[in-house]
């Protein structure tokens, strides 16, 4: 799962096994779930056999193109092992943040870059160190107190090998491999496209990994390429049981998260309807990639948007439909139970991500009940 700071993945775990957020911290203190670097460059939250797969991936993006950058910033191919040799050093102290970490090193280590690496945006050469000693395995990323809805990190030297690993991946077609086997068991029925959009793998990378799988060829109506997934997939979907009930799911759930078509869980006759995205813009329903918003669900049916009242400390939810629902009951009651675990369980923190503010949840809001089209 995406995990950027705020209570997404709280959200989307509870939706599934019911854990608790006490429950969760603990895994992460025993590293049974990590929070790393992985596709994309971006940061998820992952079971512990699935990190050295997401380091190797996210190295493989990062490495070259922060080594240019910091050479183009001023510093030289000798300042930076230097560099990190001074922070392997000071973390056999313990974990520490990386502002203790900058008050341990030597002045010129932890200089900053000027003009040249604020271009490049790196202040200093230290945060970039630690994401090159982390896709080493030689450093290991830890959120303070183990909360997810928190971005403030320590850094520690790591207890075991993080790269340790049954797979082969230091090769880029295998990591691909493994990538393509583990998006296809999730989000399947999915397309080669929406692969490449999530792994962040070229096309033809992306397709030689996907017919290694040996997968059954689909067509699927509202795609305009072939869907693919496993063979048995097909009377695994007709066995499972129809969601049922009403569900507030997060921005950044995996139901929708993995694909790029969110039209796809929606009726219709909303594809035209105008939603609020970054800032003051909207885009209709039939356009979105992805969610900006928090989208309610009746069954498997994406209907409607909710969000957080930091006055009313309660949820507020909305409907595509302009009369009665005819699961408001059901509604209502979701929207009390998800208050109740905000207030209770995340002690009022109803954040989509670390900047997000009252302020801005407000202003969601307001929108939200303001939309009676």
């Amino acid at each position: 799962m995406r995990n950027l700071g705020g209570i997404s993945s709280y959200l989307s775990l509870a939706a599934r096994c019911a854990e608790s957020p006490e429950t969760i911290r603990s895994l992460l203190a025993s590293d049974q779930l990590r929070v790393v670097p992985g596709v994309r460059n971006c940061i998820w939250l992952l079971p512990a056999e699935d990190v050295p797969l997401a380091l190797r991936v996210a190295d493989a993006h990062y490495r070259k193109r922060s080594l240019r950058e910091l050479s183009q910033a001023g510093v030289s191919a000798e300042e930076l092992p230097t560099l990190e040799a001074a922070v392997l050093e000071a973390l056999e102290h313990g974990p520490q943040r990386p502002q203790q970490l900058r008050a341990r090193l030597p002045a010129e280590l932890a200089r900053s870059l000027g003009p040249a690496g604020k271009k490049r945006g790196h202040s200093t050469a230290l945060p970039a160190c630690l994401r090159l000693l982390e896709g080493e395995g030689r450093v290991q990323r830890r959120l303070a107190n183990n909360e997810l809805a928190s971005e403030k990190l320590l850094w520690s030297l790591p207890e075991r090998d993080p790269l340790a690993s049954s797979e082969a991946l230091e090769d880029e077609h295998k990591r691909a491999q493994a990538l393509a086997r583990r998006y296809f068991a999730w989000a399947a029925p999915a397309t080669l496209t929406e692969f490449v959009g999530w792994s962040g793998l070229g096309k033809r990378v992306a397709g030689k990994a996907l017919k290694t799988l040996e997968l059954l060829e689909l067509a699927m109506e509202g795609r305009d390429e072939p869907v693919w997934m496993a063979h048995d997939g097909l009377a695994r979907l007709d066995a499972s049981p129809e969601p049922e009930g009403v569900r507030l799911l997060a921005s950044l759930d995996n139901l929708h998260a993995l694909r790029d078509a969110p039209r796809l869980f929606c009726a219709p006759q909303h594809h035209g309807r105008e939603l609020p995205t970054r800032g003051s813009s909207s885009q209709a329903i039939g356009e979105l990639k992805w969610m900006w918003l928090r989208p309610l669900f009746h069954g498997s049916e994406w209907v409607g948007m909710w969000d957080w009242d930091p006055d009313e400390g309660r949820a507020v939810v909305r409907t595509f439909s302009s009369g009665k629902d005819p699961f408001a009951a059901q509604l209502e009651q979701a929207a009390e139970e998800m208050s109740r675990f905000i207030c209770a369980a995340l002690a009022g923190n109803a954040k989509m991500n670390s900047i997000d503010s009252e302020s801005g949840q407000r202003k969601r809001v307001a929108r939200l009940l303001g939309d009676a089209s």
